[in-house]
């Protein structure tokens, strides 16, 4: 028995237990504070991972499109590509401004009708207050909404009051979006010499591997990509459609801020 103990460094089991528990706990500590330490690091650097993430996701969505005008046009990569992303900001510029000018529109003309509308809530929400017996579980939904009111005064009045910020705020993002147009370009011409250099890096092992998991990515996000915009664009149709019928007001607004909610991915739909 001495010498077994003695060739254990005289560690008894229960010890030998409590210091593999110890060690254990000591490298689990030192683990966290290891990935607090890379997380520490890599969120200095966020706003440009951000940036290289979208331009990477524009010059995703871009490239399908360059490669048809290339093969069909029979032209080469750099004008296909200045094509694709000159009809691209074209086609934005024009759904923006006809979105605005619609928005601004009927916003003004929501504007000198909100009190009438408040009413009608009001009277609609007594409504259904009375019907489903609310008042026995002591939920006032006319209270609940001049609450919501209330809200929305008080965030519109924040928004005003931060307006400089906000301005300033809005002109780091027209920077930050120029950078990812450019950096998405750059990928976009030369995405065979990017995906060259890549698969050299890559040992040559793992060159299968590599070219399943570039299927696969590309298949994910091209398909999550087309099935968010059939989404919006069922859920605008279907939105027109019960707003043609039934008459709802401002039913460009409400149709394109439910569509826009679509594009957000899980919370979108509900919102919608």
């Amino acid at each position: 028995m001495m010498e077994v103990e003695r060739r254990t460094g005289g560690l008894g089991p229960r010890e030998r237990r409590w210091l593999l528990a110890f060690l254990v706990l000591g490298a689990a500590y030192f683990a966290v504070l290891l990935a607090d330490m890379v997380l520490r690091f890599l969120v200095g650097f966020s706003q440009i991972l951000l940036i290289l993430f979208l331009a990477w996701l524009l010059a995703f969505v871009m490239s399908p499109i360059a490669d048809f005008f290339e093969n069909r046009l029979r032209i080469s990569r750099g004008i296909a590509v200045a094509v694709a992303y000159l009809l691209a900001l074209v086609g934005l510029a024009f759904v923006l401004f006809t979105t605005g000018a619609a928005i601004t529109q009927q916003v003004a003309q929501a504007t000198p009708a909100f009190p009438r509308t408040a009413r009608q809530i009001e009277a609609t929400l007594a409504g259904y207050q009375s019907t489903l017996g609310l008042d026995r579980l002591q939920i006032d939904l006319v209270a609940l909404f001049h609450s919501a009111q209330q809200q929305a005064g008080n965030l519109a009045g924040a928004i005003f009051d931060q307006a400089q910020a906000i301005a300033g705020a809005t002109l780091a993002t027209l920077g930050s979006l120029f950078l990812i147009l450019i950096l998405s370009l750059y990928m976009v011409i030369d995405s065979e010499k990017l995906r060259a250099k890549l698969n050299r890096v890559v040992p040559r092992q793992y060159s299968d591997e590599m070219q399943i998991l570039e299927t696969s990515v590309a298949r994910a996000f091209g398909g999550f990509l087309r099935a968010q915009l059939v989404l919006a664009v069922i859920q605008a149709l279907l939105v027109a459609a019960v707003g043609i019928v039934f008459h709802i007001p401002y039913l460009f607004l409400i149709g394109t801020l439910s569509a826009l909610a679509m594009v957000i991915p899980f919370f979108g739909p509900p919102l919608a």
